[in-house]
């Protein structure tokens, strides 16, 4: 939780909001207080955190307070870098203080960063140090402390280099000529541009990242596009257009398919189609499949109605929800509408012209028992063309003339 307070105190800080960095250091250092385990440097880097902050808004007091804090902390108790530290807090405490001369806590000081490794911190305090000494115009030490941390500096680092250039323009503004100033703004503005360029190049990588996001989404959909239109070729029957055996053998064997309360199977079959393609050929065979297939999708309901080629002349249909009033209706006016087209079959035995014959099974109870369904229907299918056939042999024998039954005067 503390490293959560001083990383929200950082923010309030980099910010230039130095009464809101306070509170949150302070919550942070009051955690550190409470905890058992050694804690020291962090405590020392909290201080030192809290006086920069009360250094920049310029209050004596408080920062007499913190460092204060600082300055009863056991030095036995010093690790690397917490003595720089300390020494950091007592140059701006003196500072405020108005102390007649900082040069032994300075000298002290530059002694003392060099023996720490964490040239990152070291950096970091000689910048907040640096710009102290602009302030009082103290020449010597300014310039001092730029040399160090131009050697110290991560010349990769572009934002980092912005800032130490600021210095460097604000030490000739206020000790170098008109030509050293020119030439440090020159430098500070071919930083700019680096860094805008840099940006730029982040904003077009994160819109060539949103661009290939995009891309690689479009193709996603278009693979999506792709599988389902393959799905829907090896589902559907090439030459009526409607679904074939494969599709409707998976359909019937859909879990959901076996809870439904109302399901019912038909089975259909062209009337006497080998005499039809004996006659007529197989193209014109095919062409009668094509109009039955073509009726047979305008009784289609999704997730209700649906046709299947099942194999040749052959035809199957699944009803859901459907009561059997409806299936039979349905069954009757696509055989009506087959009949309509009056498409001519004179190798019918039946009738003159095409001919659709069905039978169907229906079920309204749970769990239904598919396999025998289509049995059902199948034997259904059979009687309904064997009851016309009947039909159609009782009706000829009817209406044939009694053979030598000539009129005599």
């Amino acid at each position: 939780m503390s490293s959560a307070y001083n990383n929200i105190a950082t923010c309030f800080e980099l910010k230039r909001n130095y009464t809101e960095a306070i509170q949150y250091y302070e919550k942070c250092y009051e955690l550190l207080q409470q905890m058992d385990q050694d804690s020291a440097y962090s405590k020392a880097v909290v201080l030192s955190n809290l006086c920069n902050c009360e250094y920049k808004l310029k209050d004596a007091a408080a920062l007499r307070v913190y460092f204060s804090r600082f300055d009863q902390m056991d030095r036995c108790s010093f690790v690397e870098a917490m003595k720089l530290l300390y020494l950091f807090c007592k140059l701006m405490y003196l500072r405020l203080q108005d102390a007649a001369s900082l040069q032994a806590v300075m000298e002290e000081l530059l002694l003392e960063q060099e023996k720490v490794e964490n040239r990152l911190l070291v950096y970091q305090i000689l910048k907040n140090i640096c710009s102290i000494m602009l302030e009082i115009e103290n020449q010597p030490y300014s310039k001092r402390l730029l040399k160090i941390l131009q050697a110290i500096e991560d010349e990769d680092d572009i934002k980092s280099r912005r800032e130490l250039q600021k210095l460097i323009v604000s030490y000739y503004e206020k000790f170098g000529t008109k030509e050293e100033l020119l030439q440090a703004y020159r430098d500070f503005y071919t930083i700019i541009l680096t860094i805008e360029d840099t940006d730029m190049e982040d904003n077009s990588s994160g819109l060539t990242a949103a661009l290939e996001l995009y891309r690689t989404k479009e193709r996603q959909v278009s693979l999506e596009k792709e599988n389902e239109q393959l799905e829907r070729l090896m589902n559907i029957d090439d030459l009526t257009s409607i679904f074939n055996r494969r599709c409707f053998n998976e359909d019937i064997t859909a879990s959901a398919l076996q809870k439904e309360k109302a399901v019912a199977v038909a089975m259909l079959d062209i009337d006497y189609f080998k005499e039809y393609n004996d006659m007529y050929g197989h193209q014109m065979g095919d062409q009668a499949l094509v109009e039955v297939g073509s009726c047979m999708k305008r009784y289609e309901k999704k997730g209700e109605i649906q046709f299947y080629r099942y194999g040749g002349d052959e035809f199957s249909a699944i009803f859901i929800g459907q009561s059997e009033e409806a299936v039979r209706k349905t069954m009757l006016a696509l055989t009506n509408d087959i009949r309509a087209k009056k498409i001519p079959h004179k190798g019918s035995k039946t009738e003159q012209i095409l001919t659709l014959s069905f039978g169907y099974a229906f079920h309204s109870q749970e769990l239904v028992d598919m396999t025998l369904l289509i049995k059902q229907a199948d034997e259904q299918l059979y009687q309904h063309k064997k009851l016309r056939r009947q039909r159609y042999n009782t009706t000829e024998a009817v209406t044939e003339k009694p053979k030598n039954c000539e009129k005599t005067a």
